[in-house]
């Protein structure tokens, strides 16, 4: 009888390794950041640039990737130009960038673009420009309140004599 009972157990167990079996992932869990944010994303939508924004891919025929900053009391938004590492700025030949602020109304989208003018161009007949800014509370407020069908922003310029575009996302790390 004990052998009975032995048997059976074994059988029980076995049974219950090779029905576990096809639950076990050979895929890791999305890694976590130190304050326990799913990180399961595309890489560069996590990166921090030089002045520590959030750094996004442009799209366009040339790699170049953009930083972004506001300040809420003052209004100020910037944005710089950046390595793909997100940690130099690059100078780029251009004299502003253009931030479209498209609010989505049952009635219709409400769509206002804002310049962002090129701060300490070099000089020359091509100046460049790592830096743009506007001061403007709406923008900055906008920028605060993004959401998908909601409110949305759009990057776009023309960096080289090429022109780029990307959707800003709000940036919820800090």
């Amino acid at each position: 009888m004990f052998r009975t009972i032995q048997c059976s157990l074994m059988i029980l167990g076995l049974a219950g390794v090779f029905a576990t079996a096809g639950c076990i992932s050979s895929t890791p869990p999305a890694p976590t950041d130190e304050h326990g944010h799913d990180h399961d994303h595309e890489e560069e939508a996590h990166i921090h640039g030089p002045h520590n924004g959030p750094v996004f891919k442009l799209k366009g025929e040339e790699e170049l990737y953009a930083e972004w900053l506001k300040e809420g009391e003052s209004g100020l938004v910037t944005i710089y130009i950046v390595d793909h590492e997100g940690k130099q700025e690059v100078p780029v030949v251009a004299d502003k960038v253009t931030i479209t602020i498209t609010t989505k109304k049952p009635e219709g989208d409400e769509i206002t673009p804002y310049e962002l003018l090129a701060v300490n161009p070099t000089e020359g007949d091509m100046p460049k420009a790592s830096r743009f800014e506007l001061t403007d509370k709406t923008l900055e407020t906008s920028l605060s309140a993004l959401a998908p069908n909601a409110i949305e922003a759009k990057l776009t310029a023309t960096l080289n004599g090429k022109p780029y575009e990307a959707a800003i996302e709000r940036d919820d790390h800090h």
